[in-house]
């Protein structure tokens, strides 16, 4: 009960945070520096997860991920109302959708029974998670490039992602629910790794003069 309401409080936290980035596009009046993949990623994996909550009868799971689909719908309506770009995210959404309905034809047609609509529903929540977290793997990658942690959200941000992923892998193995189990065990170790690259990057980009300059100091002090 205590590690259900701790997923419950944890997550409904975590989805707020994205009101952060929706406050930095209305005050900017811009989506310059925001992707909208990462955000209609989210969102369809959130639809996910909050469908498998009604298969497997998890009311918790329905509750805390209705929560994140208003919240995304809400991200999403503000990045359209201030991009530029409605075009690329007309069809981004329009894809979206497509793929969704044969996802979904192809779930109807050959999932006749609960235990293979959850099965192919937790596949789906699975497959779902690991494209929501790209983007933090590829800004992790960014981050290793470039030597600097200037690219990730927050420090506060990924800790609170590392705590809700750990949350939701004990809830799992508590619930003997493999889906849970896969798909947070892999968000740990991401949410884990990008968290860890703040003790080993600083958060100003070190530039390639100033690794020069700081190398031949100490070069000069090794000589003396």
């Amino acid at each position: 009960m205590l590690v259900a309401w701790l997923v419950a409080i944890c997550t409904f936290v975590l989805f707020l945070t994205g009101a952060l980035t929706c406050w930095k596009i209305m005050k900017t009046r811009s989506t310059q520096d925001c992707a909208f993949l990462p955000m209609l990623a989210v969102y369809v994996n959130t639809l996910s997860w909050m469908f498998y909550g009604k298969l497997t009868n998890d009311r918790l799971m329905v509750a805390v991920y209705i929560w994140g689909l208003i919240c995304q719908s809400v991200y999403i309506t503000v990045y359209y109302i201030y991009t530029h770009s409605t075009d690329l995210v007309q069809k981004q959404i329009l894809s979206t959708v497509i793929v969704c309905l044969l996802a979904w034809t192809y779930y109807r047609h050959y999932a006749i029974t609960l235990k293979l609509q959850v099965f192919y529903s937790g596949s789906a929540c699975v497959a779902t998670s690991i494209l929501a977290d790209a983007s933090p793997f590829i800004s992790m990658m960014e981050v290793i490039t470039s030597k600097s942690t200037a690219c990730l959200s927050s420090f506060s941000q990924s800790c609170l992602s590392l705590l809700v992923s750990l949350e939701w892998l004990l809830y799992g193995i508590l619930a003997e629910d493999m889906a849970l189990q896969i798909t947070y065990l892999i968000g740990v170790i991401l949410n884990g790794t990008l968290a860890g690259l703040y003790f080993i990057y600083p958060k100003e980009k070190v530039s390639t003069e100033q690794e020069l300059y700081h190398r031949d100091n100490r070069d000069s002090n090794s000589n003396t």
